[in-house]
This record gives structure tokens, C-alpha cells and sequence, in this order.
């Protein structure tokens, strides 16, 4: 991939989705959501050790991560789909 590609994914029903780029990739997360019958979706972002909760979804726009700093989005139960997209900025 190089600086400008659309980034993005969809969970399969009730999958934890946790995007973490390439060594030495940046990316802006536009957008984060999910469909769900219940309840709210969490995401936080993550070192692989440390992690900082950012909130409930929908998610704030403009998440910038990389291979150190990238994020988890839990899922919620059966019924829910995480979905996110973003553009690669290095």
C-alpha cells in the first residue's frame, strides 16, 4: 500500500476487529462504526500492552494510528458487525 490508499475492514458477526499497520505506516481512521442489536460497542487504543478506553461508538473522527499506537474495537454480541475506514498517511 502506499500514502493516499483507502484503508478498511468489516468484522465477520460478533468478531473483535483490531487493526494495527505495517512497520513504519500511518494511518487516519475517518470513520468507525458498527451495527448491532444491543447495546454499544467499545474501542480503545492499544500498545499490545497498555491500554488507554476512548469510549462507546460512533467514534470520534480523525484517529491517527501506527504500528506502535494502533486500536481494538470489541464487539457486542451476536447480531454485531465493526466496521472502519480510513486512508493510509504514511
Amino acid at each position: 500500500m502506499v500514502v493516499g490508499d483507502v484503508v478498511s475492514s468489516i468484522a465477520a458477526d460478533n468478531t473483535d476487529l483490531t487493526f494495527q499497520p505495517a512497520s513504519n505506516v500511518n494511518v487516519m481512521i475517518s470513520i468507525m462504526g458498527f451495527t448491532t442489536p444491543v447495546g454499544q460497542s467499545r474501542y480503545c487504543l492499544t500498545n499490545g500492552v497498555l491500554t488507554g478506553g476512548l469510549g462507546q461508538t460512533p467514534a470520534p473522527r480523525n484517529l491517527f494510528v501506527n504500528n506502535t499506537n494502533y486500536f481494538k474495537f470489541n464487539a457486542n454480541g451476536a447480531g454485531t458487525f465493526l466496521f472502519f475506514t480510513g486512508v493510509q498517511i504514511k
